[in-house]
């Protein structure tokens, strides 16, 4: 039996955890999801099979509650589902949460990491932290 992709479900979980709004891209478009891919076929490849079964319960969640896949519910049910986890709402096993968790942290680095490794397409991410403004200084 052939493997599911975890391309659509890297995009959003990327986007969630960096959304797309006004001011600029989000994390897939910067590339973050194409950085925790490669990850994934390389250096952290014994977390696919975790990433692929945190897939396939995030999937199942959404099927209960909303009668579709995770990837196909859109934004606002996808949140859910993730604040649920993380706030254990959800009951998650550990190792569901620990994933989670792994999964979130990769996508934050494929923000920022170097562009050679996947992410931070156009260096889009390194430009979003150099164009932040900072509060102003006390006088």
């Amino acid at each position: 039996m052939m493997e599911k992709s975890l391309r659509p479900f890297l995009e959003s979980i990327a986007d969630r955890v960096f959304p797309p709004d006004e001011l600029g891209p989000g994390g897939c478009d910067i590339g973050a999801a194409e950085y925790v891919r490669r990850r994934l076929a390389g250096p952290r490849s014994a977390d696919r099979l975790a990433v692929a079964a945190l897939q396939d319960h995030l999937d199942a969640s959404a099927r209960e509650h909303w009668g579709a896949p995770f990837c196909d519910v859109g934004a606002p049910h996808q949140e859910r589902l993730i604040e649920a986890i993380l706030a254990d709402d959800a009951q998650a096993d550990v190792e569901t949460v620990a994933t989670l968790r792994l999964l979130i942290d990769m996508t934050v680095e494929g923000l920022f990491a170097d562009p050679g490794h996947g992410g931070n397409r156009n260096e889009a991410g390194w430009r979003l932290l150099a164009g932040m403004a900072y509060p102003p200084r006390a006088r």
